[in-house]
Parts: structure tokens; C-alpha cells; sequence
């Protein structure tokens, strides 16, 4: 069973989440696609579990339990609120060093918007040395990630994953990857469809995604 957790962000938004094992020195972050929530990450979890990583699955604000009561619905935001979604993985980080674990113990693994929220974090902190990205976009509602990706440093990577299928993602991924070929590394995989769907449609992506981590 996953261990239920809730953690406030600085813009006072409660964010709801679910972890395994994190009692494990490295810890992956995982950070849904829109409008899916942290149970689409449980396959991968207890994949990750069985690799001796532990995890934390949060729903990002406006999605799932991260309502507030109910006032809080993605539905209804614009682009500046998903841009404020920043501020739950940022909470999230905190929380995962909040014992004395390295952000170089982390790796955040995020879908869609958030795979976008993850590149963004980790040009945010040097110290984060691996993202995997599943169907990043250069624009997701205001997210954007080409500057934080020509940021990132040769210490950093980024594995870039899309399906040709999913054409505006995948076109994205390989301009991603040309803008800086030291940090990024680049799988296109071909009729898996967008996000968290490639699991459904190839489990063994999962088990590539965690020989990458180690």
C-alpha cells in the first residue's frame, strides 16, 4: 500500500501525494500528465520499489486531492495558475530533503505539462542530475523549456522520450535535444502514444527509464 502525504507549497496550496519506500536513499519524484493524478504513476512506482527507489507521486495543484476544498479546479485556470505549479514541485523537493537527502539523490520523472515542470526545476538546481521528460513540450500552458534546457549544465541529464505518434511532443523533444546535445539524450520510440500511455503500451519502457537512473 502507499503511504498517503500532504505538504503545503509557499503560495499556501495544499498538495496531496503518495509515496513508497522513501525511506531509500534516491528517490524519484513523479510529476502527472494533465488532467491525470498521482495513481497514473503507480505501475512505475512499485517498479521503482523493486529497484531499492523510493518515490513520491504528488497531484499538482487543481488536480485530484490538490483542490483545496474544491476551489481549486484546472479546469477553470489559465495559464499563469499551471505556471504556479511550479511552486507544488518545488514544495515537493523540499520535502524529499527536508531529512537531509541531496537533491543529487532525486531524479524527477515527469509526463506532459510535467515533464515541463520538471525541466524547469531542474535548470532551477544544478544539483539535480537526472529528469526523464515522457512527451515534453516547448509550451505547455506557459511552461516553457527552451531556456532552462540551454541551461542546464554538463553534469546534468535529461532524457528526452516521445512516440512519433504524438508528433507535436516528439518534434519538440528533437528541438529540445539539438538546443543542448551535452545535457539531453534523446529516445524516440515509435506508436506508444503521449505520457504515462507509453507505460500502458510498453512496460519494459519502465525498466529502460530505471537502468537510465542508476
Amino acid at each position: 500500500m502507499f503511504t498517503p502525504v500532504s505538504f503545503t507549497t509557499k503560495d499556501g496550496v495544499t498538495i496531496v501525494g503518495q509515496a513508497e519506500e522513501l525511506t531509500q536513499t534516491r528517490v524519484a519524484l513523479l510529476l502527472p500528465m494533465m488532467p491525470k493524478t498521482k495513481e497514473s504513476w503507480e505501475p512505475f512506482m512499485k517498479r521503482l520499489a523493486e529497484a531499492h527507489i523510493g518515490s513520491l507521486a504528488i497531484d499538482l495543484r487543481g488536480h485530484g486531492g490538490s483542490t483545496m476544498g474544491g476551489t481549486l479546479d484546472y479546469h477553470s485556470f489559465f495559464n499563469k495558475q499551471h505556471q504556479e505549479s511550479e511552486a507544488d514541485v518545488q514544495a515537493a523537493l523540499d520535502l524529499l530533503t527536508s531529512g537531509g537527502r541531496s537533491l543529487s539523490d532525486i531524479v524527477m520523472v515527469g509526463a506532459s505539462i510535467g515533464a515541463n515542470l520538471a525541466i524547469l526545476l531542474q535548470s532551477r538546481h544544478p544539483e539535480l542530475r537526472r529528469v526523464v521528460a515522457l512527451s515534453p513540450g516547448l509550451d505547455f500552458r506557459g511552461v516553457v523549456t527552451e531556456p532552462a534546457v540551454k541551461s542546464l549544465t554538463g553534469e546534468q541529464k535529461l532524457l528526452l522520450i516521445a512516440s512519433d505518434d504524438d508528433e507535436a511532443s516528439y518534434r519538440d523533444a528533437q528541438q529540445l535535444h539539438e538546443l543542448n546535445h551535452t545535457s539531453t539524450v534523446w529516445w524516440p520510440l515509435a506508436g506508444l502514444g503521449h505520457g504515462t500511455n507509453m507505460f500502458e503500451a510498453d512496460s519494459g519502457l519502465m525498466d529502460r527509464i530505471i537502468e537510465w537512473i542508476l
